[in-house]
C-alpha cells in the first residue's frame, strides 16, 4: 500500500474495510439470508437492506457498513448514532469520531480519537476520468490540470486523487456537497492523506495528517 502525506503532525486514524464483494460470496444470492443479518445491526442501515427500491450492491453497503459498526463499536441501535443536518455520523457517546464511506468493493469506517477531532472519509474504485462529474465539483483550473494530462492512466488516478480529497474534507466539514466547491473553494485547514490499493483510491481528511491504519475485516469475521 502507498500512503501520500502532507505535513509533519500526525495523529492516528484507524480504518476498517471490507470487500462487499466477499460478503456477497459468504452469504450467497438468497436476499432472505441477507435480511437474517439485520437482526444485530442499527434499524438505520438495517432498513436500506430490507429496501426494494435500492439496488443490490447498495442494500449489501448497508449491511456490510452496519455489520463493521456493530463489530467494531458495538452499535445496534439508532440512539447509538446522531446524524447532522447534511447525514454525517457521530457516535452518540461522543467516545471517538468517525466517518464511513464505500466505493467500488470496498465499505469502510474510519475510527479517530477525540483529541484528532473530526475526520471525512472517501474511498472510490479507479475506474475511468469522469470529466461531466469531475466539472461538477472541481474548479476551473484543477479541471483544465486534469485535461491536460496526457497518460489516461495517470489521468484517471489524478482525477481519483482529486475527487476523494475534496470529497474527504467536505466529509469532514460536515457539509457535504451541500456547498459548491467550484464557487465557495475547498474548506482550508484540513490535511489529507492517501491510500491507493486494489484498484481503489481511499482518502481521510483531519484538522492535523492523520496516519492512517487500515485493518482489513474479512467476510467471515463479520458475519461471525
Amino acid at each position: 500500500m502507498e500512503t501520500e502525506v502532507r505535513g509533519a503532525t500526525h495523529l492516528n486514524v484507524t480504518v476498517y474495510a471490507t470487500s462487499v464483494s466477499a460478503l456477497r460470496h459468504e452469504l450467497g444470492e438468497s436476499i432472505e439470508c441477507w435480511e437474517q443479518r439485520t437482526h444485530s445491526i442499527a434499524p438505520h442501515y438495517a432498513v436500506r437492506v430490507q429496501n426494494t427500491r435500492m439496488n443490490l450492491n447498495e442494500r449489501l453497503e448497508a449491511l456490510a457498513t452496519g455489520l463493521l459498526l456493530q463489530q467494531i463499536l458495538g452499535v445496534e441501535r439508532d440512539d447509538q448514532l446522531t446524524f447532522g443536518e447534511f447525514g454525517k455520523p457521530e457516535l452518540t457517546d461522543g467516545s471517538a469520531y468517525i466517518s464511513i464511506s464505500h466505493g467500488g468493493d470496498v465499505a469502510a469506517v474510519a475510527v479517530a480519537p477525540i483529541a484528532c477531532g473530526p475526520i471525512g472519509l472517501d474511498v472510490e474504485r479507479v475506474e475511468s476520468y469522469n470529466r461531466p462529474a469531475a466539472q461538477r465539483v472541481l474548479a476551473p483550473s484543477e479541471l483544465s490540470h486534469l485535461d491536460h494530462i496526457e497518460d489516461r492512466a495517470e489521468q484517471t488516478r489524478a482525477f481519483c486523487l482529486a475527487w476523494t480529497h475534496l470529497e474527504a474534507v467536505l466529509k469532514a466539514t460536515g457539509t457535504g456537497f451541500s456547498r459548491d466547491p467550484r464557487v465557495e473553494g475547498i474548506p482550508s485547514g484540513w490535511r489529507v492523506a492517501h491510500i491507493e490499493d486494489n484498484h481503489h483510491v481511499l482518502a481521510l481528511a483531519a484538522a492535523d495528517m492523520p496516519t492512517i491504519e487500515m485493518i482489513n475485516v474479512t467476510a467471515d469475521t463479520l458475519l461471525d
